[in-house]
């Protein structure tokens, strides 16, 4: 429909990232590099506790040595393991945001009781809000049955979850705009667990013009019946 059109002209070039390039050393090499580093860091200490502690206690002498040697080795992890990790973390969320900024189709974040907590660019522009509206509303503000069912607001978020969790996918659903306009939406999403707690990430489509298109050729296809 239009939300398509709207997102189609978008160039988008996105590249995804290669978590195993961002480490600074191959897995192997890495483990042997922080080996060594670990062996000179501790013949280090070995050789600088008699000079910088003389004649104390065994007891002090192994303290100090495993502090040394924790302060010496942490920056060292940190830089060739979680700085690498990081960065390699940072990416994939940059990129994940990207996929969905740019997607076609309207992305929905839903909490259990069926309240947005999140959406797309192409959400916005299907259902005429901004982010800022969406979020916060319940879902039923913008989707409901295609048949006008009214039943309850927990009806409709029941339904949602056991689509989703029984990988029911493209069920037509009714959008409805901001201007209170009604369209057909094909709905598809799946349900995963954020901080303990189900999270329903819904995913709309609208099939105004695969609609428009179906009933042309109804027609049409009657129409040469009828001529026949």
């Amino acid at each position: 429909g239009g939300t398509h059109h709207a997102f189609a002209n978008r160039s988008l070039n996105l590249t995804r990232p290669d978590i195993a390039s961002v480490t600074l050393f191959s897995l192997p090499r890495l483990f042997v590099t922080l080996l060594v580093i670990s062996f000179l860091a501790e013949a280090g200490v070995m050789f600088l506790l008699p000079v910088v502690l003389p004649k104390t206690s065994r007891t002090i002498e192994a303290f100090a040595d495993a502090v040394l040697l924790t302060l010496i080795i942490a920056p060292v992890i940190g830089w060739l393991v979680i700085r690498p990790l990081q960065g390699a973390a940072l990416r994939e969320k940059a990129h994940a945001a990207a996929v969905i900024a740019h997607a076609l189709d309207g992305i929905l974040t839903l909490d259990q009781r069926g309240i947005v907590a999140s959406c797309n660019p192409a959400a916005e522009a299907m259902f005429g809000y901004s982010s800022a509206e969406l979020m916060g509303k319940s879902i039923e503000s913008v989707i409901s049955r295609p048949d006008g069912d009214g039943s309850s607001h927990q009806g409709l978020i029941e339904q949602l979850i056991g689509n989703f969790h029984g990988q029911r996918m493209g069920l037509e659903f009714k959008g409805r705009r901001k201007d209170g306009t009604a369209f057909p939406i094909e709905l598809s999403g799946s349900v995963v667990r954020l901080d303990g707690q189900e999270t329903l990430i819904a995913i709309a489509r609208d099939v105004t013009e695969r609609k428009r298109a179906e009933l042309q050729l109804a027609s049409l296809n009657a129409r040469m019946k009828r001529d026949l």
